[in-house]
């Protein structure tokens, strides 16, 4: 075991922090940063010389990938912005071989006024998600150390 280490086994190894000098608040942002929210989901948690963190995941909570199942899947691409807080990128459009009209009528099925939107993203296969504004009602969100 690496003498960076700081996690084993389902426990934190307190003296190997002290050794290399990261605080718990420090250790469990990194683990957040490595959409780590539960630690019973780490089998061994690793920091490495350049200071980043390395964590193997539990077997059972390693994702399943696409390839694990034989699933052939074809990538969606980049996606690209074609509204941006409320402001038409016309270039993104042109370039995914929409145009204003087709943006509108999509926004219009969802009931979104374009100034309702924050932004709003194009894939390649022109599935079009977007976020809207809620200034006046925003989410209570969970209080996070750090």
């Amino acid at each position: 075991m690496s003498q960076r280490s700081f996690f084993y086994n389902g426990e934190f190894l307190v003296p190997q922090l002290k050794k290399i000098r990261y605080s718990l608040d420090n250790v469990l942002q990194m683990l957040r940063e490595k959409d780590i929210f539960d630690l019973s989901e780490i089998e061994m948690a690793i920091i490495e010389a350049n200071g980043r963190l390395t964590v193997l995941k539990k077997s059972a909570q390693q994702p399943v990938t696409r390839q694990d199942l034989q699933i052939r899947t074809a990538s969606t691409g980049l996606s690209l912005p074609v509204i941006v807080e409320g402001k038409i990128c016309k270039e993104a459009l042109k370039y995914r071989e929409r145009d204003e009209g087709w943006l509108l009528q999509e926004l219009k099925k969802s009931g979104v006024a374009i100034e309702q939107v924050f932004l709003a993203t194009l894939n390649r296969q022109n599935d079009l998600l977007f976020f809207e504004k809620h200034p006046d009602n925003p989410q209570r969100v969970p209080p996070v150390q750090h």
